[in-house]
Formats: structure tokens, sequence, C-alpha cells
């Protein structure tokens, strides 16, 4: 079978290059469609190892967090302080047109918050997460909590605490996926994943001659070979350097022979 995709040495391309590589090429398929031209199997195959990219994009250092997480969490931890002075506050004042919701609110979000700010990050999360799936649905607390202007406090904490939850569980799924490819290096998964979809590309063109698969094959062939005239420069660049330092070397064995 003569292939006519072009051959590009994926073992050479460097770990942080490989999601625009990956990328493009779940794009490209997936604008032809790969139903319809009969190698859905390995294109899902291979998308199915996107969470992958996370572990190549980054470097890993078991718990990869964003500014903007760090952020939140201490907005988080500033906000609940908060909480807990307005609770303070409002016991304090002991205003008689309001003791009705103090003493249904106070003790009910006291069960949740007091020391609240001395526990770990993920003890934070759980108690946080607990109250706010208290509330829902509770009329009576709800209201309480609106009489006393606590309402705005646990609407500010509810968006922090969902904003971070989507975080937690987008690491959650990377570390599942690096758990699920156990000792399988990231890269190496990748690049047999992209291999086999190609190879797919060329047995399914043998098999179903009634359909046309030049123009996917020829958007293919276009990045292929940008990413393999890449790594042929690379390649150069590095004899090139590697000459240069022998040569270097050489002259300078020679100048010191001949001043010696």
């Amino acid at each position: 079978m003569r292939k006519v995709l072009v051959i590009c040495s994926l073992s050479r391309v460097r770990k942080s290059e490989f999601p625009e590589i990956m990328n493009a090429i779940l794009t490209i398929i997936e604008k032809y469609d790969p139903v319809a031209l009969k190698i859905v199997g390995m294109y899902n195959l291979l998308l199915e190892l996107k969470p992958l990219l996370n572990l190549l994009a980054v470097e890993y250092d078991g718990y990869p967090i964003s500014k903007d997480f760090v952020a939140q969490r201490m907005q988080r931890n500033n906000l609940l302080r908060s909480i807990l002075s307005q609770l303070s506050s409002i016991e304090n004042a002991a205003i008689a047109s309001t003791a009705q919701q103090a003493d249904l609110a106070v003790p009910y979000l006291r069960s949740y918050l007091n020391g609240i700010t001395k526990q770990s990050f993920s003890v934070k999360t759980g108690r946080v997460n607990q109250l706010l799936t208290d509330l829902e649905g509770n009329e009576p607390m709800t209201a309480a909590l609106n009489v006393l202007g606590l309402t705005v406090y646990i609407d500010e904490l509810k968006t922090f605490q969902q904003s971070m939850n989507l975080v937690e569980n987008q690491r959650r799924e990377t570390l599942s996926v690096s758990l699920k490819n156990n000792n399988v290096n990231a890269k190496e998964a990748i690049t047999n994943a992209i291999s086999n979809l190609l190879d797919s590309i060329e047995l399914a063109r043998v098999e179903h001659t009634e359909l046309d698969y030049m123009p996917l094959i020829n958007e293919l062939n276009v990045l292929l070979t940008s990413k393999q005239s890449m790594i042929k420069s690379r390649i150069t660049r590095r004899k090139n350097s590697e000459a240069n330092k022998t040569t270097t070397a050489a002259s300078s064995t020679t100048t010191t022979a001949t001043a010696i």
C-alpha cells in the first residue's frame, strides 16, 4: 500500500508541542466527519486521551493550580471571616426586630462555620459545600438570612465555591486519566494514538474507494509537513551547533599547542 500521508517523526516532537498538534489533528478530522469516513473508532481513542494534554502542557508538581484558583482560595477565606464577623455583630447588637431571624440563622451558620478558618482546604470545601446544599430549598432559613443582610455573603460564597469545585473536578479528571494509564508515558500514549489514527485513514482510503479522503489527507499533510520541517530544522541547528563547538575546541587546542 502506497502511503499518501506525510510521515512525521512524532517521537522527536517535544512534549510541550503535542497539545497544538493533537488538537489540530482532531479539529481537521472532526471537520470532515470521522463517522462518515469510517475512522471514528481510532478518532475516539485519540479524543479520549485529550485530558493527558494537561500533563504535557504544564510542569506537573502533583497539584497544578492556577493563580486565579489561589486567589479564589484567599477570597473564600476572607469571606468566611467576614461572615463569622457578621454573626458576632448580629449577636452583639441583639436587635429586637430581627431577634427571631437571628435565633434561627446564627446557630445554623455557626454549626457549619465555627473554627473553619483554621481547617485545611479540603475540610473547608466539604463544610461549605454541605452548607450550600442544605440551604437549597430551605425557605425559612433563606428568608432569615435575607432579613439579617447575609444573603449577599452567602451568594458570593456560593459563586467562589462553585468555581473552585469546577477546578477540583478538572484536576481529578486529569489525575484519574494518569492513573488509568498507570506508568505509560503521556507522550508515548498520544504518539501511538495519533499514529494509529493516521494509519486507519490510510487503510480506510484503500477499503472504501467510494469515499473521497483526499480533502482530509491534503489538510493533514499541510499540518504534518510543517511539523516535520520544524523537526528537521531543529536537528540541523543542533548538528551545526555541535559542529561549531567541535571546531572551536579543535581551534583552541591548536592555538595552545602552537603557543607552547
